[in-house]
């Protein structure tokens, strides 16, 4: 429908993406009302859109959005727990730490506790669980999380191919949380076991660049640490 194209249209980026989110809603709204998954998924894009021109506004319509599909769905269920991911998120890329920490966690219990046979899933706010106490400075807390990320994704067979992008991310974030921990042997052999696994992809080229330049980082930081 008109929605899902301005929505396609937005994804693209460009000085256009927040009028076509807005046009989005206002049609899902006439369309369904305000209490609507369509609705809601909406709502969350456009609170995307706004908080990155301008942190900390796009929170009233993501809790908004949020609201809606715990009413609908259920708190547990994998749209609703998929958006509170987004929120966390969110307030991660503005530096808001401390708000993004509860919040991730509250993602990974809803769904160790919903989707106990699904272990996966709990790799993607364990993830970015690691990553923000990571930024924050936590490291030991930091590393903990992204480990067990890997360890997640790497005992599920499905896993290791279907979500090998994820896996070589949780690897790269964990070599920069040693690396921020002075572990130089520790945070290249990890970036180098990402890259390895990268090899027979190449539909992941930009993960194998990460990893190369994970690499760089580290022998820099070698370099002036030997320099001193």
């Amino acid at each position: 429908d008109m929605a899902d194209a301005l929505q396609e249209a937005a994804y693209s980026g460009g000085e256009d993406a927040l009028a076509f989110q807005e046009e989005a809603l206002r049609i899902r709204r006439a369309l369904y009302g305000e209490t609507h998954t369509s609705v809601a998924a909406s709502l969350n894009d456009l609170a995307m859109v706004y908080d990155e021109h301008e942190p900390g506004t796009g929170d009233s319509l993501m809790q908004k959005a949020i609201e809606i599909d715990r009413e609908l769905l259920g708190p547990a269920h994998a749209t609703t727990l998929t958006l509170l991911n987004n929120y966390a998120w969110m307030k991660a890329e503005r530096g808001d730490y401390e708000g993004a920490v509860p919040v991730f966690r509250e993602v990974l219990a809803e769904r160790e506790r919903a989707y106990p046979e699904e272990r996966w899933l709990l790799a993607y706010p364990l993830h970015g669980l690691g990553v923000t106490l990571m930024n924050a400075g936590r490291h030991a807390e930091a590393e903990q999380a992204l480990r067990q990320t890997v360890e997640v994704l790497l005992t599920d067979e499905d896993s290791v191919s279907r979500l090998a992008s994820l896996i070589a991310i949780s690897r790269i974030s964990l070599s920069k949380c040693l690396l921020a921990q002075g572990r130089f042997d520790e945070s290249e052999s990890m970036a180098g076991v990402a890259l390895e696994g990268l090899t027979a992809r190449p539909d992941l080229k930009s993960n194998a660049d990460a990893a190369r330049v994970q690499l760089e980082a580290i022998a820099r930081a070698r370099e002036e640490t030997s320099t001193r």
